[in-house]
């Protein structure tokens, strides 16, 4: 088949997955024209070899010899090290960025953030550590705007750094528990599939993404719910295949109780689909943990800090409505405590409002009650007859 045809890279991959579907994920992967052939023992070595040339017969397609290659322990895929124990790094593109000067040019940024991209899943929070790349390609509009300022050399420094210990990436085994671990920054959020070996927590996949436009100003936990559904994007086939436990401190797991709207609707239905459960943070079980040891930065304190949901009393219920006309506005208001008494409240402003001003007096003259209420109960002052 001509590479040079539009649409011809997909077409062979149709192909290839039509000819292999009783192999792959069995005992072969294959990747347009680069097919790998994984077995445990010897025996299923040749065993394996002898299904995949029997299946290569009937579609009549030749290998070339002298990129073959049988019984290794270890193999390149992709551009990756593959081995019994998982997936490693290829030194040749470590060395391609630890080799690179210091960019002196528009184009030279542009090359950086290429070589960083294959390295994204083995980098944790890779998007917060290059933004000071992406801000000087932001900035840079014409080639004479060039400047590679002083955070931009530092950020270089710490990502040569960083990309001096890269970490091995393990297979994770069927049906096992993964862990996920949710970092957001100001400009960005990151997340880490774990897996434990050995008592242990081992990285299997990071994901990071910058924050654009409008997502910058989302709360903390907006943009911890955001890194969990990029997550389950980006790592869809690990969410559908395994259980995926999330550790945070943060009141996540409440997004499926409450009456949400907007985005926060959207993001809950995206992510009843997955078995996810959620924990709170205990003790770290991995070097590896340590950039993950803070969900939010500490410049972001625009959330009123909550407990998890098991260690909070029981909730009261209120239901509000506000409504303004040419006489005046008011409010009605059903409240219902812990025990299933419910209260009813029938409020007049003495003030002109708008529909929406009369609703948010209404929410908090039922805040203001209820809160009142609880005090007195708790106090064990007073208790209302129904």
């Amino acid at each position: 088949m001509p590479f040079g045809l539009k649409n011809a890279g997909a077409t062979y991959q149709r192909l290839v997955d039509k000819a292999f579907q009783r192999q792959i994920g069995r005992n072969l992967e294959v990747y347009v024209d680069d097919l790998v052939i994984k077995s445990r023992t010897e025996k299923e070595v040749i065993r394996d070899i002898e299904e995949t040339f029997r299946t290569l017969r009937e579609i009549n397609m030749k290998l070339n010899p002298k990129k073959c290659a049988f019984g290794m322990r270890e193999g390149t895929f992709l551009g990756y090290k593959v081995d019994a124990d998982g997936l490693r790094v290829c030194l040749d593109k470590v060395k391609a960025v630890l080799n690179l000067p210091s960019p002196m040019c528009l184009k030279d940024v542009q090359k950086l953030n290429g070589k960083l991209a294959s390295l994204n899943r083995f980098l944790s929070k890779s998007a917060e550590k290059s933004l000071p790349f992406f801000k000087t390609l932001k900035k840079c509009r014409k080639k004479s705007d060039f400047q590679w300022s002083a955070e931009a050399k530092i950020a270089f420094k710490q990502m040569k750094q960083s990309i001096a210990e890269l970490p091995m990436l393990p297979a994770p085994t069927e049906k096992e528990e993964l862990i996920m671990y949710l970092a957001a920054a100001k400009e960005a959020v990151s997340a880490v599939l774990m897996t434990e070996r050995e008592g242990k927590q081992v990285p299997i996949y990071f994901v990071s993404r910058a924050l654009q436009g409008p997502e910058i100003n989302y709360t903390s936990m907006e943009k911890l719910i955001l890194a969990l559904v990029s997550a389950s994007k980006w790592l869809k086939r690990y969410f559908q295949a395994h259980t995926v436990v999330v550790i945070t401190d943060q009141p996540i797991k409440q997004l499926s109780n409450l009456e949400v709207t907007g985005r926060l609707l959207k993001w809950r239905f995206e992510l009843e689909k997955h078995d996810i459960q959620y924990r709170p943070r205990t003790s770290v079980k991995g070097q590896i943990l340590a950039d993950f040891i803070v969900e939010r930065p500490e410049d972001d304190a625009s959330d009123t800090p909550m407990k998890e949901r098991e260690e909070l009393p029981d909730p009261w219920v209120l239901f509000t409505d506000g409504s303004s006309c040419i006489d005046g506005s008011g409010a009605g208001l059903i409240i219902t405590n812990p025990e299933g008494m419910e209260f009813t409240y029938v409020l007049r402003f003495r003030f002109n409002a708008t529909n929406n001003e009369a609703e948010y007096e209404a929410l908090i003259a039922g805040l203001r009650i209820a809160r009142k209420w609880e005090y007195k109960i708790s106090n064990q002052t007073w208790i209302p007859n129904s």
